[in-house]
């Protein structure tokens, strides 16, 4: 339980999403004029690790996130150590 305490965020940091780009995204969303009726937009905010891609969501919506989970949550791991962390845990 321990480990799981000290790396709960490690996995999701990739999926951080910011309260102001939350509100970005949504203020965009009322604002802007689409072409098409119905869009399906993935968002997240502007994190070095993350995984999927924003690109047609900041088409479509015109707004680019500005934070990023490294600032807010403070994880400076290496990518190669977060993983043997991680696979340690699961191990266990």
């Amino acid at each position: 339980m321990l480990h799981f305490i000290k790396f709960k965020y490690v996995p999701f940091h990739s999926m951080w999403l910011s309260q102001k780009d939350c509100l970005g995204f949504i203020q965009s969303s009322l604002e802007v004029k689409l072409s098409e009726k119905y869009v399906c937009c993935y968002t997240i905010s502007n994190n070095s690790s993350r995984i999927f891609d924003l690109e047609n969501s900041i088409k479509m919506l015109n707004y680019k996130p500005k934070d990023k989970s490294e600032n807010f949550l403070d994880l400076r791991i290496e990518k190669k150590k977060c993983m043997e962390k991680i696979y340690k845990f699961q191990k266990q």
